[in-house]
Parts: structure tokens; sequence; C-alpha cells
């Protein structure tokens, strides 16, 4: 990890792509908060999926509409609010942070050990008290909504939480069409962990996404000269 920075699991270039580093966890909710007492950024609209009465729940990152800890991931985070705290965390560290690309989001994901559903992340099970809900799978993984981050089995790098818990924005797009990939809390059977993509604007936040950022290493950003435990 950088000074200041997250830590980080350092994955081999793939192919012709660069070698980076991921964060091992998804953003969460008090490294987001330290994002915004420093920059003072406003909380952005957000919504639940599939639901519209919650356009008037007033939704926020501070209160999505379930109890959070500070060690669960932010949601009711906009891709640009994602965007602006990577730009923060490049200017605190003096290092170039980013969201990741699909690519390589897909590429740290691999390596996810073959296991019961609710052993490998935080998806949408009986745990999940929706009436309304067909697709939910039959085990149990202790949380309705959000957990704790790195909680459940790690990818082959070390990377926590890709299959499960919140979606994550990925880099590119446009204003109105902005990728996110993975399963989250609510995504249940009918969903394949790494096949998981959507779209959505740019300035809207969902209950059920969160964000993680990648580091560049390259000559002008030589990686971290010791690798931190988690």
């Amino acid at each position: 990890r950088d000074p200041d920075g997250p830590v980080l699991a350092a994955l081999p270039a793939a192919g012709s792509g660069p070698t980076f580093s991921i964060e091992r966890v998804e953003v969460t909710r008090a490294g987001y908060a330290a994002f915004v007492q420093a920059t003072h950024r406003p909380a952005s609209k957000c919504l639940e999926a599939y639901n519209p009465f919650s356009r008037m729940q007033h939704l926020t990152w501070q209160k999505p509409g379930f109890a959070q800890g500070g060690d669960h991931p932010a949601v009711c985070v906009s891709w640009d609010d994602a965007a602006a705290y990577a730009a923060w965390l490049s200017k605190t560290t003096g290092q170039d942070y980013r969201l990741p690309s699909g690519a390589e989001w897909l590429h740290a994901a691999q390596g996810v050990p073959k296991e019961s559903p609710c052993q490998l992340g935080n998806v949408d099970d009986v745990s999940r008290k929706s009436e309304m809900d067909n697709d939910k799978l039959s085990c149990n993984d202790g949380a309705e909504y959000t957990a704790a981050v790195g909680h459940y089995a790690p990818s082959g790098v070390g990377a926590f939480d890709m299959y499960g818990n919140v979606s994550e924005w990925m880099a590119g797009g446009s204003a109105g069409s902005r990728v996110f990939r993975g399963l989250s809390w609510r995504d249940g059977s009918r969903q394949t962990p790494l096949g998981r993509q959507g779209t959505a604007g740019s300035a809207v936040g969902y209950t059920h996404e969160g964000f993680r950022v990648v580091r560049v290493i390259d000559s002008s950003h030589p990686a971290p000269s010791a690798a931190s435990n988690r």
C-alpha cells in the first residue's frame, strides 16, 4: 500500500494489458466518509433498483434504507462520486488511482473457490426478507443487505467481495451509460458472478452499487515498495 492509500492486491499483466494493483476490498462507508469530510462533496441522489417508490425516500450514502457499519461497502454512490474519490485519492497519495476497466475487474475476480454461493459472497438468499423475491438461493450467508467487507472467500489474487456484496462501477462509458459489474446482495440464482453487468447514468447512486479502485503501475508510478497485510 501507498502511504494514506488502501491495501492492494498486485496482478501481473494479462496479455498486452498493463500491470496494476486493485484494492483488496470495496471502498467502505468509513473510507468514503473520510473523502466527503475532506472534499465536502454533497450526497448524490440514490435509488433502489426496480422500486419506483424509492424516489420519495430521499436515500443517500449516509441513509441507504438499511443499517450499515463503517466496515460495510459504501452504497448510494454514483459513478461521478466514485471517479471523484479516485481523483482525491490520487492527489492524497501522489499516485495514479482510477476505477478499474471491465477487463481488469474480470482479471482480479478469477480464481474464486468453487464453494457454496453463501460461502463465496453476500448474495440474495434466505436471509433476505423480501416476500416478492422468487430468485433466492437456498443457502444463508447471514446478511440481509450489505455485509462487512472481506468476510467471504477471496479471489485467486486475494481480492475480496468480487462475488457478491455490491456491484461495482467500472471505468469508461458515457454520462448516460456507465458500466457496473458483479453480483450484489440483491442478486440471486439467475445471475452468474462474472457475467453480471449493467449500465446506469453517471449522477445517480443505487443501494446495491459500490466501487473499488485500481492503482496504476508503470515507469512513472512504480509499485509500493512493501506489501502490507489487510
